[in-house]
């Protein structure tokens, strides 16, 4: 007589982060299956959630150094019907890059309706990148964002709205950094005049209110 102990292959594996991990994001993902494993590592685990036969890790940043290999280790249990308890383990190492530093320099936060608005930045990176990538947002609270520009300095010609100008600049590694500035834009005083009738001439002079 013989006996056939049927049972599963078991192969938990990490699956390839489609994001870079940067030092500059207070979180990162790691994505391992199937899903019912255990994740052990050097970050601390916020949340975890389930989609299809994958288990998303949501992992703290704090504390992890620029540029230095992190292991995390996926262990997977399975039991077959007849009461075999297999256990694999699948390992990972990240490491967190690093990001550019950005700065919009100096500038006017108070500015005449139709005046001119000029921003100028300084920016390097950290990766070696030769050419960084920058883009220009506009935001206004209750709108969505507007791009207005994609090079290191921008011009308004007329300035009409009171908002926050946010700059983005990305390196070669893909992570990216952001400053922000808001400049309030003060509206032109309206001034209406009438000429009043003959009865209230003076001297040939019309009278204006």
């Amino acid at each position: 007589m013989r006996l056939y102990l049927m049972f599963k292959a078991i192969n938990p594996q990490f699956q390839p982060s489609e994001e870079p991990i940067c030092g500059n994001q207070a979180t990162f993902e790691l994505r391992a299956n199937p899903r019912g494993g255990i994740l052990t590592g050097p970050s601390s685990l916020i949340s975890f959630r389930d989609v299809g036969t994958n288990r998303f890790f949501l992992m703290d940043n704090t504390g992890l150094a620029l540029n230095t290999p992190y292991v995390y280790n996926y262990k997977y249990t399975q039991t077959n019907a007849s009461g075999l308890v297999c256990t694999k383990t699948s390992t990972t190492t990240i490491r967190v890059l690093d990001y550019p530093r950005v700065a919009i320099n100096q500038f006017d936060s108070q500015v005449c309706e139709k005046e001119e608005i000029t921003l100028n930045s300084s920016a390097s990176s950290t990766d070696g990148s030769t050419n960084l990538k920058y883009t220009w947002y506009f935001h206004e609270t209750g709108f969505p964002d507007v791009v207005l520009g994609s090079s290191s300095s921008l011009t308004i010609p007329d300035a009409e709205k009171t908002g926050q100008y946010i700059l983005e600049v990305y390196q070669d590694n893909r992570c990216f950094n952001r400053d922000t500035g808001t400049i309030e834009v003060l509206k032109l005083p309206v001034v209406n005049s009438e000429v009043l009738s003959d009865a209230n001439c003076f001297w040939g002079l019309a009278v204006l209110r």
